[in-house]
């Protein structure tokens, strides 16, 4: 697996350096999206949501299986240790074939709990995530941040 996926799904404290400001990513309409494109999306949120929530399972689920095992062993203390609550902001589908789906997305990280001796910086991030069919579902397969603003 790629350390991109690792650093963007599993690891977005990670994400505390500056960069500078680059366009924003727009938010295409659901109907403006493909089915597969929709349900590309829907793994995405469902992917934020298991993250935020600790729900390991459910995490790595929505990632390809080749890179689970490394994943859960790196994500493990990452729960221990922050609390975060994620959104997405924007979603744009850059190339759709039909077992491979490439999308940009913005999403804002927001931590609730940092445990003592450590830090976070909330932020915005911009990334490019690579989808792929897998055993009848799409899937994270990469994903590699490039723009992080700092917001706080």
């Amino acid at each position: 697996m790629k350390k991109g996926l690792l650093i963007m799904i599993a690891l977005p404290i990670l994400l505390v350096g500056c960069s500078n400001s680059g366009p924003t990513v727009k938010d295409t309409p659901a109907e403006d999206l493909s089915e597969n494109a929709s349900e590309v999306k829907q793994v995405l949120k469902r992917n934020l949501q298991a993250i935020q929530e600790e729900d390991m399972d459910a995490y790595l689920a929505t990632l390809v299986e080749s890179g689970r095992e490394s994943t859960k062993n790196e994500i493990a203390g990452f729960f221990e240790d922050y609390d975060i609550e994620y959104e997405l902001l924007g979603f744009e589908i850059l190339e759709e074939e039909e077992e491979r789906i490439v999308i940009e997305a913005e999403q804002r990280a927001t931590a609730t709990y940092v445990a003592e001796g450590l830090s976070y910086r909330d932020h915005i991030a911009r990334s490019e995530q690579t989808f792929v069919r897998e055993e009848g579902e799409w899937r994270i397969a990469e994903s590699e941040i490039t723009n992080t603003d700092i917001i706080k």
